[in-house]
């Protein structure tokens, strides 16, 4: 099975589209500011040291996100407990490679990320699949799971904010619940929070690791859905003793992060730059998103074809088709110059007749023509 990443890019050759599945749009990102202070930053490192880092990042960028999730999502971490690393998928694989031993079990949400699974069985581990319903992860199931394997469940792959791919939110008890079960059971819960800065309804729930889960929880982040995937900075934030066996690890796979870039994008956080910029791309994809939720009322094939929740945030919707094949449809819009990936992408096995349709990286004109292709491929 092949799965898209987070970080999979949007063709645009004038002919082919693809819909991404929830990245953001690389040309509302500060670029120019992150070039200029990219280029103090270089000139900066140079003359300071010819030296390595310390292999968990850049002090200076450590201490800033260290402030900035503690203040915009209620954690109580410092420094010390925090990990840059290369995107989110570098802090998953690092977090694998360090804490599993092979013949470890971790459960995971199904639909759900596979770059993920991979990461978690190139370390040797045995991934365990846990449905997903309206309510997020099926703590019944794991807790079952639980109780049956014993001491080889090791850990639990969330993302409880938007869930990946269905966008649903993990409901306030179940999220007490699987707090309640990493204790009895020994569990490391790996909190995958992607996409916390864009939520457009209502406030957003707090991360598992600021509902009193700072032990048992890992959780990870990623710079690229602020600014863009090509910025690969992502973060862990986990207990000091975690970070410093993550340490190890990274300085025999790469030494160290990319430090001048680590050191530009601190300055970005600490002029406001960034934080600008995610109130500005908050308003234009809230006004995507409407503009997309508009065409898929008002286009009866789209209308009649799909069944959708409309999620408080994140970067894409999660279309469940109500008759039909969508693998048909998608090889159809294939041959529209419209890539698609079906639903069967996100399960183990089978299909799965569902897209996740991503779109904050498409313009409204863009959008039109994805409703627009797949409205004719739905009609064929």
């Amino acid at each position: 099975m092949t799965a898209p990443s987070k970080a999979s890019e949007p063709v645009r050759d004038g002919k082919l589209i693809t819909i991404t599945d929830g990245l953001p749009d690389p040309r509302l990102a500060p670029m120019a500011e992150l070039a200029r202070a990219y280029a103090r930053a270089l000139r900066t490192v140079s003359r300071a040291s010819a030296g390595y880092s310390d292999a968990a990042g850049d002090v200076s960028l450590r201490e800033v996100i260290a402030s900035f999730v503690n203040q915009a999502r209620g954690l109580a971490t410092n420094t010390d407990e925090v990990m840059l690393t290369r995107g989110s998928q570098g802090a998953l694989a690092l977090y694998a490679l360090t804490m599993l031993k092979p013949g470890d079990i971790v459960a995971v949400e199904v639909p759900g990320y596979a770059p993920a699974w991979r990461a978690f069985e190139f370390a040797g581990a045995k991934i365990l699949p846990i449905p997903v319903d309206q309510k997020g992860l099926r703590v019944d199931v794991l807790a079952k799971a639980a109780r049956r394997l014993g001491g080889k469940l090791k850990a639990v792959y969330v993302t409880p904010h938007h869930q990946y791919p269905t966008t649903v939110a993990m409901a306030p008890d179940r999220r007490m619940q699987v707090l309640q079960l990493a204790e009895a059971f020994d569990l490391t819960i790996i909190e995958d929070d992607y996409d916390y800065e864009y939520h457009f309804d209502g406030e957003p729930l707090l991360p598992l690791q600021a509902s009193g889960g700072a032990r048992r929880v890992v959780y990870i982040a990623s710079l690229s859905k602020l600014l863009a995937p090509t910025v690969r900075v992502g973060y862990l934030v986990a207990p000091a003793a975690h970070v410093q066996k993550l340490k190890q690890t990274r300085a025999l796979l790469e030494r160290q992060g990319d430090v001048t870039l680590e050191r530009a994008l601190a300055e970005l956080f600490e002029d406001g730059t960034i934080q600008r910029h995610a109130r500005r791309a908050r308003r234009e994809y809230q006004t995507r998103r409407d503009g997309l939720l508009h065409r898929l009322r008002t286009t009866p094939v789209l209308h009649e074809s799909f069944d959708y929740t409309v999620p408080a945030g994140g970067l894409a919707l999660w279309l469940t088709l109500r008759h039909g094949n969508i693998d048909n449809v998608a090889a159809k819009a294939r041959a529209a110059q419209l890539a698609i990936a079906p639903g069967s992408s996100y399960v183990l096995q089978g299909r799965l007749d569902a897209i996740r349709l991503g779109f904050a990286a498409h313009t409204p004109h863009e959008l039109n023509r994805i409703c627009d292709t797949l409205a004719r491929c739905l009609q064929r």
